[in-house]
C-alpha cells in the first residue's frame, strides 16, 4: 500500500492527475480493508508487540492514534497535504515496529522487518518531496 501511495505522489508531481486519482482510489479501498482487518485482529495473539496485560501498550496506543489520523487525512475532502500524510504514516509504522528494528538477531531469517522497510520508504518519499519543492 505504501508503494502505491508513493507512486501516486510521484504521478501527481509529474502532473498526471488522472493517474493520481486512480492510485488514490486503490489506496482508499486498501486502507478501508486494512482498517477492517486490523480491528478484527487487534489482540495479543496477533499483535503481541503492541499489547501489555491484554491491553494496548503505550506504543500500541500511539500506533493506533497515528493510524486513525492518517486515515482521516487520507479521506479528507479538501486538498491532501502529502507531507502531513507521509509524516503521520511514518509515525504509525514507527510505533508498530521500532522495538524490533535494532535487535537484528531476532529478525526472522535475518531479514529486516517490513515495518522498517516501509518506514525507510516513507522517509525516502518525504525527502524526495522536500527536494522537489
Amino acid at each position: 500500500m505504501i508503494i502505491i501511495l508513493a507512486l501516486a505522489t510521484f504521478s501527481l508531481n509529474r502532473g498526471s492527475i488522472d493517474e493520481f486519482t486512480d492510485y488514490m482510489k486503490v489506496i482508499k479501498l486498501f486502507s478501508i480493508v486494512h482498517v477492517l482487518i486490523s480491528i478484527n485482529l487487534l489482540s495479543l495473539e496477533y499483535y503481541p508487540k503492541l499489547m501489555e496485560n491484554n491491553k494496548l501498550s503505550l506504543s500500541g496506543n500511539w500506533a493506533l492514534l497515528f493510524g486513525v489520523l492518517t486515515f482521516a487525512v487520507l479521506f479528507n475532502t479538501f486538498k491532501i497535504n502529502n507531507l502531513i500524510l507521509y509524516l503521520l504514516l511514518a509515525f504509525h509504522v514507527f510505533f508498530i515496529g521500532f522495538k524490533s528494528w535494532l535487535n537484528i538477531e531476532k529478525w526472522n531469517g535475518y531479514m529486516p522487518p517490513i515495518t522498517l522497510i516501509c518506514f525507510l520508504l516513507i522517509i525516502f518519499v518525504i525527502i524526495k518531496l522536500r527536494i522537489k519543492q
